[in-house]
């Protein structure tokens, strides 16, 4: 009977025992559940959204001091979330105040609280950690779904928005079509020339090719004078470049003079001509696609043309001559 009582107190004390062990670590887990909401409450969680209706905002601070609450690092001292019509951002206030966009694809709601992990997964995640600590902070695998389990519906994941596409912007063709009127000096008889001048050009960046043919008549004679030319060559700027306002031109050609009367003797037709060289300078306004310049040029013939009796008129070794019209711009921008 003695050594029955006696395994019976035995028992009775190892109870007892165990039972202290079960309380303390009840307490122990009560104080570390205690903790984690402590930690959620010491941030202030503030919405100045009225985008948001009640139900919305509650749920948010309570998903929110959830998130909080379960994080391990410091927490902020004050979250806030703004918005307006068009966008919200999330304030991350601690030692500096931190502006997060809120990416509101999947609504306001569930964009701040994205926000809020991924700013939380960055506290969580330091760049200083090794890789044995990345492998501990990685999620559980997913344990494999029985054969009698429901299968549950896994929504699509939200597409990342690219960004937009880079515009590439294509320089503006130089060159165009072009119609001007050249009023020229010129001895006597014939006192001044005048006539139209077609020209094009092509080219690139602040440079183009220009080819340009025309005719100018005289304007003191009693007989007939024609003087046609053809010239090629390069320019600078304006009028072949739409962004520029100044240009200057070098040309070199053929001019031909030719003066002719009623009569059908031998001498009612002669011609003469010379090798020349232009210099010009123009200046330009874009209208549209269209430009309006003006300029003025001087003209060099190596051999000047000079026609006898009995017509007795020639052009001077140099002359000036003024000139106006307006470019079709094969690129306007």
């Amino acid at each position: 009977m003695a050594h029955f009582f006696g395994l019976s107190g035995q028992h009775d004390r190892v109870r007892a025992r165990h039972a202290r062990r079960g309380t303390a670590a009840l307490l122990a887990l009560g104080a570390i559940l205690r903790a984690q909401p402590a930690a959620a409450q010491s941030t202030s969680i503030e919405l100045a959204c009225t985008r948001l209706t009640p139900a919305q905002s509650d749920e948010l601070v309570a998903r929110a001091r959830l998130l909080l609450g379960a994080s391990t690092r410091a927490t902020p001292r004050a979250l806030v979330v703004e918005c307006d019509g068009t966008s919200a951002v999330l304030r991350w206030r601690n030692d500096e105040d931190e502006k997060i966009p809120i990416d509101e694809e999947a609504g306001l709601l569930e964009g701040a609280l994205d926000a809020i992990e991924r700013r939380l997964a960055e506290e969580e995640l330091p760049h200083t950690l090794d890789s044995a600590l990345l492998d501990q902070t990685r999620p559980p695998r997913r344990p494999e779904p029985s054969r009698l389990e429901v299968p549950t519906f896994d929504p699509p994941r939200r597409r990342r928005r690219l960004p937009p596409a880079v515009e590439v912007r294509r320089r503006p063709g130089v060159g165009g079509l072009g119609l001007a009127l050249v009023l020229a000096s010129a001895p006597d008889p014939l006192e001044l020339t005048y006539g139209p001048r077609l020209d094009i050009a092509a080219g690139s960046g602040s440079w183009a090719l220009v080819l340009s043919e025309g005719f100018q008549l005289g304007a003191g004679p009693s007989f007939n004078t024609l003087i046609f030319d053809l010239r090629a060559g390069v320019a600078y700027g304006a009028p072949f470049v739409s962004a520029m306002h100044f240009g200057a031109a070098l040309l070199g050609g053929y001019e031909w003079l030719s003066a002719y009367g009623e009569s059908d003797g031998p001498n009612s037709l002669q011609t003469a001509s010379s090798p020349t060289l232009t210099f010009g300078l123009r200046g330009a306004q874009q209208a549209g696609k269209t430009a309006l310049w003006c300029g003025i040029e001087g003209i060099y013939r190596f051999e000047p043309e000079a026609i006898g009796a009995p017509f007795d008129v020639s052009l001077a070794r140099t002359s000036l001559a003024f000139s106006a019209g307006v470019l079709l711009l094969v690129d306007a921008r």
